[in-house]
């Protein structure tokens, strides 16, 4: 990755080393992350460790957004820039959502289900629903903004695990850095 360029990770926190800045005395730490394929090691500056020292707490599920610093001997390093809960922060990061299910039997009562569970948690990610045809086509529809959701994990994973959803599509924002210090002070 190069220097400057955005992240996004999720994953539960397994270190926290709160540290002291030489430069300003003010507080940041280093995070140890846990994903399920990695570990890695996050520096929360001051500023982040300002906004995010609550979230900042061994245990935690986090979604953690940062950039790459990559220094002039070429070692790589990585800046967060916020830490929130993994839990809120779905709903914030998602641009919709597209079950995928198999023209079978089964469709009809997901239907159903889907309908049931969205009007349970209404909010505002978009739902898609798209009928397979075959292994490589689908009929895609969007539904009703009536229908619009406020993304829940157990029940994503009561729809997911339903017989005849075949595959599921999450599409998410792309993560962004944030406005550069300097141009913030000009403000």
């Amino acid at each position: 990755m190069e220097n400057r360029e955005v992240f996004r990770l999720c994953g539960v926190i397994t270190g926290v080393t709160k540290r002291i800045s030489k430069k300003d005395n003010k507080p940041w730490a280093i995070v140890t992350l846990a994903t399920t394929r990695e570990t890695y090691t996050v520096n929360a500056f001051a500023g982040c460790y300002e906004k995010s020292h609550p979230q900042l707490v061994e245990g935690a599920l986090v979604l953690l957004e940062g950039q790459i610093i990559r220094r002039r001997d070429d070692e790589v390093q990585l800046a967060a820039n916020s830490v929130a809960p993994l839990e809120g922060a779905i709903g914030r990061i998602v641009r919709g959502v597209t079950f995928f299910i198999s023209g079978n039997g089964q469709a009809c009562d997901f239907v159903e289900t889907l309908r049931t569970e969205l009007e349970s948690a209404m909010g505002s990610t978009p739902v898609r629903l798209g009928v397979l045809l075959d292994d490589h086509q689908a009929v895609l529809a969007d539904l009703a903004s009536s229908l619009e959701w406020n993304i829940d994990r157990d029940q994503l994973n009561r729809l997911r695990k339903h017989p005849a959803v075949r595959g599921l599509r999450i599409d998410v924002r792309p993560a962004e850095a944030p406005e550069p210090e300097w141009k913030r002070r000009r403000a």
